[in-house]
């Protein structure tokens, strides 16, 4: 990713929308992965399908004012690097605020704090929004 002007912002209402980032290990080459379309031609994905090491980094942030879409950190890896480098970026996490399901940095822990919504969904009404820390 080599524009990051727009990082901490999201052009979309959902967390399944959102910009995703492969972390593999230093180690570890990247694999494209061929998919065949039914209309012809192919496309190629890069997943952790193809790529079972490291982890997937959807990147949250605010869709609208008042309403902040949540990022998102997971893993299919089961080898020790993959692990290690999952910990390590769960580690630096787990030092920022909490909700009861969620870890919020203090901007967010701000805007939560006069009534901006944290969301998976910007569209799932109220009582689906992530709670308040």
């Amino acid at each position: 990713m080599r524009d990051v002007s727009m990082l901490g912002q999201v052009q979309y209402h959902s967390t399944g929308l959102a910009p995703r980032l492969l972390l593999l290990p230093m180690e570890v080459a990247l694999t494209v992965r061929p998919v065949p379309q039914n209309a012809g031609g192919v496309r190629y994905l890069v997943d952790q399908l193809a790529n079972p090491y490291g982890f997937l980094l959807t990147l949250g942030g605010t869709f609208q004012p008042g309403i902040l879409v949540e990022s998102e950190a997971t893993t299919l890896a089961t080898d020790a690097a993959s692990l290690a480098l999952f910990a390590s970026w769960a580690k630096v996490v787990r030092k920022q605020g909490r909700t009861s399901n969620a870890y919020v940095g203090p901007e967010a822990a701000q805007l939560l704090a006069v009534g901006w919504r944290l969301v998976t969904d910007a569209r799932s009404p109220l009582e689906y929004d992530l709670p308040k820390p």
